[in-house]
């Protein structure tokens, strides 16, 4: 089947496929380039997809997502154009997208990873602003924009109500379970139910390297990092419920490496809850969360920061002071042993000058006498 004609665009190259379309490598008519997603009419539900992309723009949330250029979703095939966020290769027609799933080896258990997930949740929580859920949360649906933060893609897309034949796709591993048995859900307000536990379960595997719940299943199942999708696999649907619901709480893997990392956990716990009602409600909630305890620790770190601060001062002003005070007795000491010395050297010019005066007194009388007895005589 040949590449589908886009009024506008000239299709050079297929970047990779998914399971509601396919995206090509697209030039536009002023020459530059550009991400064209052209859905499948059987997996996708366009008017749902033209009804989010609507509101995003209403509440100026672009922010939150891949640059959209233009779409046409009521035509068939129906398309997105996006900005291109790819490295092209060396023949210019391969194109390596810059996803979470193409770099997931840099985010998993780095240093790199609660930074990357604060700035997810901002993400979803702009989403959530707009009123829209992503519902079709995985790696490869997050980019990465110029300035290393997330960018959202293929909301409303995947499992969704309306959609006839929804092919495999490694979403569902981080769908919850009344996702996967009911998607009409999306139309209410379940869908921020839904991204609050993809996010909860994205968390923790970039903190632990595995999946919460049927790790063994889902590595199985996920695709290799830096590949994009498995193709060898039926959507079986009940079946991954059935394995989620095994396991009912969620055990950490491995111990939090500090205090604030288990505060911050129990954040995610509680985003992984099976029960959607002890769920936070979106995520603009678990943002929130995340925030006042990220300014909660910032205090705290400050605080010991200036006490440490204050106890070198008080070590230094000790030092000082001990030092002055040793200074002051070396400098009375060196002033009394001067000053005594100056002392003993008066007290004996004073004794020196009394025994000069008293021989002087003596020649005087015996001058006296002798000129008495030249005059008597």
């Amino acid at each position: 089947m040949g590449s589908p004609q886009i009024q506008g665009y000239k299709i050079e190259a297929e970047i990779g496929s998914g399971a509601a379309g396919i995206v090509y490598l697209a030039s536009r008519d002023n020459g530059s380039h550009c991400a064209l997603k052209v859905f499948s009419s059987m997996s996708s539900n366009p008017g749902l997809m033209l009804d989010r992309i609507g509101r995003v723009f209403k509440a100026e949330a672009q922010g939150a997502i891949v640059p959209i250029i233009s779409h046409e979703l009521e035509t068939r095939p129906a398309w997105v154009a996006m900005e291109l966020l790819g490295d092209r290769g060396e023949d210019s027609e391969t194109v390596t997208a810059r996803t979470l799933q193409v770099s997931l080896t840099q985010y998993l258990q780095s240093d790199l990873t609660w930074p990357f997930l604060q700035n997810l949740a901002l993400a979803l929580a702009k989403l959530h602003s707009a009123n829209v859920a992503h519902g079709n949360l995985k790696p490869g649906n997050i980019f990465l924009g110029q300035d290393g933060l997330p960018l959202l893609a293929d909301f409303a897309s995947g499992l969704m109500p309306g959609v006839h034949r929804p092919n495999y796709s490694d979403a569902l591993l981080y769908a919850p379970p009344e996702q996967l048995r009911s998607p009409d859900g999306y139309q209410g307000e379940d869908g921020y139910r839904w991204d609050v536990y993809a996010f909860g379960v994205l968390a923790y595997r970039l903190l632990t390297g595995v999946f919460p719940r049927a790790d063994k299943l889902f590595q199985w199942l996920c695709p290799s990092p830096g590949e994009n999708q498995r193709f060898d696999i039926d959507a079986d649907h009940e079946g991954i419920a059935a394995g989620l619901e095994q396991q009912n709480k969620v055990l950490w893997v491995y111990e939090a490496a500090n205090e604030k990392e288990e505060v911050f956990r129990k954040v995610i716990d509680s985003c992984l809850e099976l029960d959607p009602w002890r769920r936070p409600f979106n995520m603009r909630e678990v943002a929130e969360k995340f925030g006042v305890l990220e300014g909660e620790f910032s205090q705290k770190e400050e605080r010991n920061r200036l006490e440490i601060l204050k106890k070198e001062a008080e070590r230094k002003s000790w030092y000082f002071s001990n030092r002055f005070a040793i200074a002051s007795v070396v400098s009375l000491v060196f002033s009394l042993v001067w000053g005594g010395t100056q002392f003993l050297r008066v007290k004996d010019a004073k004794s020196e000058l009394f025994d000069y005066q008293k021989s002087v007194e003596v020649k005087e009388r015996e001058w006296a006498d002798q000129r008495n007895a030249v005059l008597q005589s």
